[in-house]
């Protein structure tokens, strides 16, 4: 089944090749960690190798992984796969935080954190946001604040604790850690 779905991907890969414009370069691949999960890391090694074979890159691009929050997968197995960044992906029930120190002690490169929707049955949130602020993530995202007020005010109270931890909008709903000079750039 594993080499039946790289089989898969790297016919995606070709069909992307021939209709992406000759004068761009891919500066980032991410991935999503239940693909990382299904691929032996030899036939995950084969798909990162074909993606610059098949497509134009820059020089050395981003590989980012997003791991939901509860996630089985062991994150010392995802930074054995070459990739630079590691973005844990929120979830009310899972520990994001922790699975954030793991990536952290795995020795990646980046390390982000990407909020769910601040809604408003989520009252662990702002402490969820808190442990994740105390592990520095280089960058945090936070979805555009919802219609409902009463959600609303769960993402003005997530957005005051980033501003108060440093972190400054970098684009879309992106904030990067105060302390780090620009946004980050591809290949970092």
């Amino acid at each position: 089944r594993a080499a039946e779905l790289l089989d898969a991907l790297l016919v995606c890969l070709r069909l992307h090749a021939n209709v992406l414009a000759s004068d761009r370069a891919v500066a980032t691949v991410i991935l999503q960690a239940d693909l990382v999960q299904q691929l032996p890391a030899q036939l995950l090694r084969q798909l990162l190798d074909a993606i610059p074979r098949q497509l134009e890159t820059v020089r050395q691009p981003l590989l980012e992984i997003r791991v939901a929050a509860g996630s089985p997968l062991p994150v010392s197995r995802l930074s054995q796969c070459g990739n630079t960044r590691l973005s844990v992906i929120d979830h009310a029930a899972g520990n994001g935080p922790q699975l954030l120190e793991q990536a952290r002690q795995a020795g990646f490169s980046a390390c982000c954190y990407q909020l769910s929707a601040a809604g408003s049955k989520d009252s662990l949130l702002p402490r969820r946001l808190q442990q994740v602020l105390a592990l520095a993530p280089e960058q945090v995202s936070l979805p555009p604040p919802p219609a409902s007020p009463a959600m609303a005010a769960n993402w003005i109270a997530a957005w005051r604790l980033l501003r108060a931890a440093g972190y400054r909008a970098v684009g879309g709903d992106c904030y990067q850690r105060g302390d780090i000079a620009a946004p980050l750039a591809d290949g970092q």
